[in-house]
């Protein structure tokens, strides 16, 4: 038969979960059933142990780019199904329509995915096309990149009964899909008809489990009822197997796909740049995708209100709660997300409208097995009724990333239309860059008496990109601005009498220029505000006068610690696993026993010492006719994990009618920050 002949002479060693007796004798008489679930969806955690306690085992068809994200099992979750002698099949690495793609693309969907399962341990051999979008093109390519077989979504009629073996391994025809519209009892015909029909195979596709969550989906208590239908059916011939065991074949060796292209090096990575075609009519540009979360309305249309040819795309957002929106390149393995290296910083523009502030949002692609994860944001930019370009450069990419998707972002009511994008190294080479940024320091002025908070600020310009300023007082960094304006506020209440001040500028390529130091004084009176700011005393393991607070889907957890900034105790949180909201400590919101009272008009400075990877924020409340109101949040400090550091952020101006404040320190994104001696100081 064809699949001997496709198999013949590719045995390999078995993998960790290979199982004995993979390829079954079967009877043109016998109906065999198989149960194959779609897509790694974490509502499909709960079919491990109902398909156990049937006596059953399933082929579970999952995109290895996916798993670990949210809304999907985790590769732990996909382990113990493997374990249980569950079968793991590809579906491609983002749930790509092989037939919709570019064609290198698609190598790398189905191989690189095929690969990433193979890494884990898992015997992989069987696909299924996603959307069940294929051609002979992709079927050539299924199996050139080692699978036995492939499952399509067309329908066994005719012939009401797809066969044994199937007329074509690489175009495997289902009796019958799982969703909405479905009852228990047309689930059950699609078996009793093949049954009726004297006997073939049945390939069942299920998706979701749960009580209408999606088109495709079949609730848990339906799943558990065919099952128990199902099972004693084993007595008259029809018996349940996996698409391997009824398939068969050896595990083939791992092919490869094509690498991801090269990263930019000083022309634009981003496809369809000015989002001008659409061939597939979509009303999406292609290459690109509507993104966002959250709880708003919004709606997308494509406009001639263009930059430049005579396409946009628009987003109108209305009924704003929480989230955002934003057009990104689609997410995949090279075609569309742009390649970036570790080690460099990339330059992020595109062309807007909006009545609302925007910014970009980056996204992460893994190098070993493709899967995405929010990285940073930009910076706001401000509306704009005539055309604008935002501009920013990222960070420098970390190890083991090898793919940035980015989207210019709107996180409120209003509307936001967008042309032009581009995707650059943000020093491409071509003849080194020895050319030194010029900086200068603008604030504070030379010879000046200061005191609390004192803002830091430089202007700084390259032939390339400026990387960073630092701001060093008595020669020694205090903090940096990664941004322009840059800008740093240094806390001068632990210091006394003259001292320097200086900036110095750092480019992409590492040249560096330093101002002359200035000297000023440092006169500072004051006391601090808050009650129990170092943490020392507490109730239940809660410092007194202090309240955990936060909100948002996030999971955390709280420590009362030894490892202090100064006397016995601070604080820990850890943030393990993040979707949205924050994690704060906090001052108790009271009536003025433990909230500072507070006078309007005044700026205050907040201060806390820090231990952190990731960078915190200092977030700040005021009270208001008895009610507590959030008012501000401070930008981003930079992360400081061995070592203690000091954030210092001047609050604007309390409102009218402010009576008390509530100030402290807290994560938006997963990590873990020990907290400690806070500060709270009157700026008169």
């Amino acid at each position: 038969m064809t699949l001997l002949v496709i198999a013949a002479g590719l045995a390999i060693a078995p993998s960790a979960y290979s199982r004995p007796g993979s390829t079954a004798a079967v009877s043109s008489t016998q109906t065999i059933v198989s149960l194959t679930f779609d897509d790694g969806s974490d509502s499909e955690s709960v079919v491990g142990s109902l398909l156990a306690a049937h006596g059953m085992n399933a082929t579970f068809y999952v995109n290895s780019s996916k798993l670990g994200t949210d809304g999907y099992l985790t590769w732990a979750q996909v382990a113990e199904l493997a374990a249980d002698g569950n079968e793991i099949g590809g579906h491609t690495a983002f749930h790509i329509d092989l037939t919709q793609t570019d064609t290198t693309e698609a190598q790398r969907q189905v191989c690189d995915d095929r690969d990433n399962l193979l890494d884990a341990g898992f015997q992989v051999t069987d696909f299924a096309y996603p959307y069940g979008g294929f051609n002979a093109s992709a079927q050539a390519l299924v199996q050139n990149c080692g699978y036995n077989s492939a499952r399509s979504s067309n329908l066994l009629t005719p012939p009401p009964t797809e066969s044994l073996p199937p007329q074509d391994p690489y175009a495997i025809r289902e009796a019958g899909s799982a969703t909405t519209s479905v009852s228990l009892a047309t689930l059950e015909s699609y078996v009793t008809q093949v049954e009726q029909n004297g006997g073939g195979w049945a390939p069942l596709v299920f998706h979701q489990i749960c009580n209408a969550c999606d088109t495709y989906s079949i609730t848990q208590a339906n799943l558990t009822a065919f099952l128990d239908w199902l099972q004693p059916r084993a007595a008259n011939g029809t018996i349940v197997k996996t698409v391997q065991q009824v398939i068969g074949g050896a595990v083939r060796p791992a092919v490869t796909g094509p690498p991801p292209p090269p990263a930019p090096n000083g022309s634009n990575a981003v496809r369809n740049a000015s989002l001008e075609l659409d061939t597939n009519t979509d009303q999406a540009p292609d290459c690109w995708t509507f993104d966002g979360y959250g709880n708003q309305s919004f709606a997308w249309s494509r406009t001639s209100d263009a930059h430049s040819g005579t396409k946009a795309e628009r987003v109108d957002v209305t009924n704003y709660h929480s989230g955002d929106d934003k057009l990104t390149p689609i997410v995949d393995l090279g075609n569309c997300t742009p390649t970036v290296l570790p080690g460099h910083r990339y330059r992020i523009t595109a062309w807007y409208k909006s009545n609302a502030a925007v910014n970009f949002t980056t996204f992460t692609r893994s190098a070993d097995t493709g899967t995405t994860a929010f990285w940073e944001s930009s910076p706001n930019f401000p509306a704009s009724s005539t055309w604008r370009q935002a501009n920013w450069v990222t960070d420098v990419i970390p190890s083991g990333i090898n793919g940035l998707s980015f989207g210019l972002t709107i996180s409120s009511n209003g509307f936001l239309t967008v042309d032009d994008l581009g995707f650059d190294d943000a020093a491409p080479t071509g003849g080194g860059d020895t050319t030194a940024p010029t900086v200068s320091l603008t604030a504070p002025a030379a010879g000046a008496f200061v005191a609390g908070t004192v803002p830091l600020t430089a202007s700084a310009s390259d032939n390339f990109e400026v990387d960073h300023v630092d701001f060093l007082v008595d020669g020694s960094v205090v903090g940096t601005g990664t941004r322009a304006p840059y800008s740093f506020n240094w806390n001068s209440l632990n210091a006394a009498g003259t001292h320097t001040i200086s900036a110095r500028a750092v480019d992409v390529a590492g040249n560096t220029q330093t101002t002359t130091p200035i000297s000023v004084t440092v006169a500072n009176t004051g006391a601090n505000l808050l009650s129990n700011p170092s943490l020392e005393t507490a109730t239940n393991g809660t410092p007194n006068c202090w309240l955990l607070g936060g909100y948002g889907t996030n999971t955390f957890a709280w420590t009362r610690t030894s490892d202090a900034h100064s006397g016995s105790w601070a604080e820990n949180l850890n943030i393990s696993s993040f979707t949205s909201g924050d994690r704060k400590l906090v001052n108790t919101q009271d009536a003025g026993a433990c909230a500072p009272a507070a006078t309007p008009g005044h700026t205050y400075t907040v201060s806390a010492w820090y231990k952190s990877a990731v960078s915190p924020r200092i977030f700040a409340y005021y009270r208001l006719n008895g009610t507590w109101t959030y008012w501000a949040t401070s930008p981003a400090f930079p992360a400081s994990a061995s070592s203690w550091a000091q954030a210092a952020w001047v609050s604007p101006a309390l409102p009218a009618g402010a009576t008390n404040l509530s100030v402290g320190m807290g994560l938006v994104a997963s990590g873990s920050a020990t907290m400690d001696d806070f500060g709270l100081f009157d700026n008169h």
